[in-house]
Protein backbone atom coordinates (compact mmCIF):
# COMPACT_ATOMS: atom_id res chain seq x y z
CA UNK A 1 0.00 0.00 0.00
CA UNK A 2 1.41 3.38 -1.00
CA UNK A 3 1.91 6.39 1.23
CA UNK A 4 -1.01 8.25 -0.38
CA UNK A 5 -3.38 5.32 0.30
CA UNK A 6 -2.22 5.06 3.91
CA UNK A 7 -2.82 8.79 4.43
CA UNK A 8 -6.29 8.49 2.92
CA UNK A 9 -7.03 5.56 5.24
CA UNK A 10 -5.82 7.54 8.25
CA UNK A 11 -8.02 10.51 7.28
CA UNK A 12 -10.99 8.15 6.91
CA UNK A 13 -10.43 6.70 10.37
CA UNK A 14 -10.09 10.21 11.78
CA UNK A 15 -13.48 11.10 10.24
CA UNK A 16 -15.22 8.10 11.85
CA UNK A 17 -13.88 8.71 15.37
CA UNK A 18 -15.80 11.97 16.03
CA UNK A 19 -19.05 10.48 14.71
CA UNK A 20 -18.78 7.63 17.21
CA UNK A 21 -17.64 9.91 20.04
CA UNK A 22 -20.55 12.31 19.53
CA UNK A 23 -23.10 9.49 19.53
CA UNK A 24 -21.47 7.90 22.61
CA UNK A 25 -21.54 11.17 24.54
CA UNK A 26 -25.12 11.98 23.56
CA UNK A 27 -26.34 8.54 24.69
CA UNK A 28 -25.21 9.16 28.28
CA UNK A 29 -24.76 12.63 29.75
CA UNK A 30 -22.57 11.29 32.58
CA UNK A 31 -19.74 10.51 30.18
CA UNK A 32 -16.91 12.98 29.62
CA UNK A 33 -14.92 14.09 26.59
CA UNK A 34 -11.81 12.64 28.23
CA UNK A 35 -13.47 9.22 28.47
CA UNK A 36 -14.55 9.45 24.85
CA UNK A 37 -11.02 10.32 23.72
CA UNK A 38 -9.56 7.43 25.71
CA UNK A 39 -12.10 4.81 24.60
CA UNK A 40 -12.85 5.84 21.00
CA UNK A 41 -9.80 6.38 18.82
CA UNK A 42 -7.91 5.17 15.78
CA UNK A 43 -6.49 1.67 16.08
CA UNK A 44 -2.75 1.21 16.37
CA UNK A 45 -2.07 0.00 12.86
CA UNK A 46 1.19 -1.89 12.63
CA UNK A 47 0.74 -3.33 16.13
CA UNK A 48 -1.03 -6.47 14.90
CA UNK A 49 0.06 -9.18 12.51
CA UNK A 50 1.14 -8.52 8.92
CA UNK A 51 -2.44 -8.48 7.61
CA UNK A 52 -3.64 -5.99 10.23
CA UNK A 53 -6.44 -8.34 11.26
CA UNK A 54 -5.64 -8.09 14.96
CA UNK A 55 -6.17 -4.35 15.22
CA UNK A 56 -9.41 -2.61 14.22
CA UNK A 57 -9.18 0.59 12.19
CA UNK A 58 -11.16 2.37 14.90
CA UNK A 59 -11.30 1.29 18.54
CA UNK A 60 -14.69 1.71 20.23
CA UNK A 61 -16.34 -0.23 23.08
CA UNK A 62 -18.06 -3.34 21.77
CA UNK A 63 -17.15 -2.74 18.10
CA UNK A 64 -14.65 -4.05 15.59
CA UNK A 65 -14.53 -1.30 12.95
CA UNK A 66 -12.96 -1.65 9.52
CA UNK A 67 -13.07 1.37 7.22
CA UNK A 68 -13.05 1.61 3.43
CA UNK A 69 -12.68 4.93 1.67
CA UNK A 70 -12.41 4.94 -2.10
CA UNK A 71 -12.95 7.27 -5.02
CA UNK A 72 -15.92 5.00 -5.77
CA UNK A 73 -16.89 2.29 -3.31
CA UNK A 74 -17.91 -0.98 -4.92
CA UNK A 75 -19.69 -3.89 -3.21
CA UNK A 76 -16.44 -5.86 -3.10
CA UNK A 77 -14.82 -3.10 -1.01
CA UNK A 78 -17.31 -3.07 1.84
CA UNK A 79 -17.88 -6.82 1.61
CA UNK A 80 -14.15 -7.41 2.03
CA UNK A 81 -14.09 -4.99 4.96
CA UNK A 82 -17.07 -6.64 6.63
CA UNK A 83 -15.57 -10.11 6.16
CA UNK A 84 -12.25 -8.88 7.53
CA UNK A 85 -13.96 -7.34 10.57
CA UNK A 86 -16.11 -10.41 11.19
CA UNK A 87 -13.15 -12.82 11.05
CA UNK A 88 -11.07 -10.60 13.31
CA UNK A 89 -13.90 -10.17 15.83
CA UNK A 90 -14.45 -13.94 15.88
CA UNK A 91 -10.73 -14.52 16.45
CA UNK A 92 -10.65 -11.98 19.26
CA UNK A 93 -13.54 -13.83 20.96
CA UNK A 94 -14.47 -10.84 23.09
CA UNK A 95 -17.99 -10.28 21.78
CA UNK A 96 -17.24 -7.21 19.67
CA UNK A 97 -19.70 -6.45 16.91
CA UNK A 98 -18.13 -6.45 13.43
CA UNK A 99 -18.91 -3.60 11.03
CA UNK A 100 -17.45 -1.91 7.98
CA UNK A 101 -17.70 1.86 7.59
CA UNK A 102 -17.39 2.92 3.95
CA UNK A 103 -17.78 5.95 1.77
CA UNK A 104 -16.94 7.25 -1.66
CA UNK A 105 -15.14 10.54 -2.07
CA UNK A 106 -17.59 13.38 -1.37
CA UNK A 107 -20.19 10.91 -0.08
CA UNK A 108 -21.66 10.19 3.34
CA UNK A 109 -20.42 7.48 5.67
CA UNK A 110 -22.42 4.26 5.52
CA UNK A 111 -22.06 1.12 7.58
CA UNK A 112 -22.38 -2.51 6.52
CA UNK A 113 -23.22 -4.94 9.31
CA UNK A 114 -24.60 -8.47 9.28
CA UNK A 115 -28.29 -8.97 10.10
CA UNK A 116 -27.39 -10.97 13.20
CA UNK A 117 -25.23 -8.10 14.48
CA UNK A 118 -27.96 -5.56 13.81
CA UNK A 119 -30.35 -7.69 15.87
CA UNK A 120 -27.84 -7.63 18.73
CA UNK A 121 -27.70 -3.84 18.50
CA UNK A 122 -31.44 -3.35 18.39
CA UNK A 123 -32.04 -5.82 21.26
CA UNK A 124 -34.62 -7.49 19.05
CA UNK A 125 -36.95 -9.97 20.71
CA UNK A 126 -36.78 -12.13 17.59
CA UNK A 127 -34.54 -15.15 18.23
CA UNK A 128 -31.68 -15.48 15.75
CA UNK A 129 -32.88 -18.94 14.68
CA UNK A 130 -35.87 -17.24 13.06
CA UNK A 131 -33.68 -14.98 10.94
CA UNK A 132 -33.20 -16.94 7.74
CA UNK A 133 -30.38 -14.86 6.31
CA UNK A 134 -28.54 -13.79 9.45
CA UNK A 135 -25.21 -13.55 7.63
CA UNK A 136 -26.42 -11.13 4.94
CA UNK A 137 -25.26 -7.52 5.25
CA UNK A 138 -27.49 -4.60 6.12
CA UNK A 139 -26.48 -1.07 5.15
CA UNK A 140 -27.32 2.05 7.07
CA UNK A 141 -26.26 5.66 7.43
CA UNK A 142 -23.13 6.04 9.55
CA UNK A 143 -24.63 8.52 12.00
CA UNK A 144 -27.74 6.37 12.47
CA UNK A 145 -25.56 3.34 13.12
CA UNK A 146 -23.42 5.30 15.58
CA UNK A 147 -26.51 6.34 17.55
CA UNK A 148 -27.90 2.80 17.60
CA UNK A 149 -24.50 1.47 18.76
CA UNK A 150 -24.16 4.12 21.48
CA UNK A 151 -27.60 3.33 22.92
CA UNK A 152 -26.77 -0.40 22.83
CA UNK A 153 -23.40 0.16 24.47
CA UNK A 154 -25.00 2.10 27.35
CA UNK A 155 -27.32 -0.83 28.07
CA UNK A 156 -24.64 -3.54 28.00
Amino acid sequence: MGKKSRRKGKRAENEIVPILRQAWLSANSERTEAEAERLIRRGLQGQGDATGERVPDVVAPGLWVESKRRKEVHPGDWLHGLTQAFKAAETAQDGRLACCWYRSDYGRWNVAVRNEELLRLSNAACPLERVTEAHLPVHMDGEDFAQLWAEWEVGR
